[in-house]
């Protein structure tokens, strides 16, 4: 609960800095922010994310967007990450292109420190999503963890053996599309993909992945994912997120940052 709390505060202090400083230098945009609490558990770990939309530039057809993500897990492992994305309207409106580039901080439950960078890609519509991504860790990406073996996921790209734990070098993609029949009583969309990591204590890992998105309305997002690699096994996650549109510009004026709930853009 103390790790919750802290989610929380250190998020709203950064949505309280990012509004002042973006909201002041470029205005408002026809986009809404979005702020999106969650808790996904699987693989023996529950982990509490909070992962922030935040439009500093843009128009009806394109917008430039910071994301920044933070999370904390039941086994003292914690995350920070910050992106820098752009996304435009193609083909009449009917299709997003985007294009992103994230610095990733990861502290592992044995208090070791990793960076990395990632690039990725997402071309969205209304039946078909495509996403890729690529991930490459900076400096030191293997520590000792004394009296400890086993395979292990984790939220980011790091995996335990032997006595060693290690970031991983990697790509990841998943093509999704929506259910016809179902998605006309509760939007369901079902995605397949695959990751390639090379690993600098054991043989690469590669697998795959498969993924129900269900969202019984604008608010709620509920997340079933199986992930499975000829080296750590499979594991199943379950995960339900809260989607929650704000205002910068309402906020930066001392206003209501929720007035117009749910809004008509996210």
């Amino acid at each position: 609960m103390n790790r919750l709390k802290r989610l929380i505060s250190t998020m709203l202090s950064v949505m309280m800095i990012t509004s002042l400083t973006f909201g002041a230098a470029w205005g408002a945009t026809p986009w809404n922010a979005q702020i999106r609490p969650g808790v996904s558990t699987g693989g023996d770990q529950t982990d509490f994310t909070t992962d922030l939309f935040i439009p500093v530039a843009g128009n009806e057809k394109s917008v430039f967007f910071l994301n920044p993500h933070l999370r904390f897990d039941d086994n003292s492992g914690n995350e920070q990450n910050i992106g820098l994305g752009f996304r435009t309207f193609l083909s009449g409106d009917n299709v997003i292109l985007g294009v992103n580039a994230y610095y990733d901080s990861m502290e592992s439950e044995h208090s070791n420190r990793y960076s990395q960078f990632g690039l990725g890609m997402e071309v969205l519509s209304k039946w078909v999503d495509f996403r890729a991504n690529y991930y490459n860790p900076f400096g030191d990406d293997k520590n000792r963890v004394h009296h400890y073996d086993k395979y292990a996921f984790a939220s980011t790209s790091l995996v335990l053996k032997e006595g060693y734990e290690a970031a991983l070098r990697g790509f990841d993609a998943e093509v999704g599309v929506m259910i016809p029949g179902i998605s006309d009583v509760v939007e369901t969309r079902a995605f397949i993909g695959g990751f390639w990591y090379d690993s600098p204590i054991t043989e690469d890992l590669n697998g795959w992945k498969a993924r129900l998105e269900i969202k019984p309305s604008k608010l709620i997002n509920i997340d079933v994912e199986y992930r499975d690699d000829d080296v750590r096994g499979g594991d199943t996650f379950f995960g339900v997120y809260l989607n929650i549109p704000f205002s910068i510009d309402e906020m930066s004026k001392g206003g209501n940052p929720f007035k117009g709930f749910p809004g008509k853009k996210k």
